[in-house]
């Protein structure tokens, strides 16, 4: 009987000090401030169900998906366009006119001429370099990749939201 009484005094002594606790300014501010977070997080919810918003999220999911295909073509574009040799063959194209023109650029009478060719090599020649610079950003930095996480994650919360 002693043990039962020890054991009720216990639990009487437990719930007494939860109580205290319960009464704790501490404790209030804590359940203040998960209430507020979690009012917050309703109004979060309830406006992106917004018919606006849906077709915002909509809109960013199609325009992902848009990217993705874009950089699909980009990458295959270069990808045919290395695989059959015109960058290369742009490449010595533009070397050789290059050296045409720096020889003709001692003679007189051609001066203009020769300016515009030079600009027209130089603009032919950043194509080349930019492409190549695509290819390479798009094996390194996996743009496809991403783009495809994008568009599926896009879709993801439009699904989501939907339900």
């Amino acid at each position: 009987m002693a043990d039962k009484l020890r054991d009720i005094k216990e639990t009487t002594s437990g719930a007494a000090e939860i109580i205290k606790e319960l009464g704790s300014p501490d404790l209030h501010k804590s359940l203040d401030k998960i209430k507020e977070t979690a009012i917050t997080a309703q109004n979060i919810l309830a406006n992106l169900r917004e018919p606006e918003m849906v077709k915002n999220i909509e809109n960013i999911r199609l325009m992902a998906e848009s990217i993705e295909g874009t950089s699909a073509r980009i990458e295959k574009m270069v990808i045919d366009m290395k695989a059959t040799g015109v960058i290369d063959q742009a490449s010595s194209a533009i070397k050789s006119a290059k050296n045409a023109i720096d020889s003709m650029g001692d003679q007189s009478g051609v001066g203009e001429m020769t300016i515009i060719i030079k600009d027209l090599i130089n603009s032919l020649k950043d194509l080349v370099d930019e492409l190549r610079l695509v290819l390479l950003s798009s094996k390194q930095t996996g743009i496809i990749h991403n783009a495809k996480e994008v568009a599926r994650e896009a879709d993801n919360i439009y699904r989501n939201l939907k339900e």
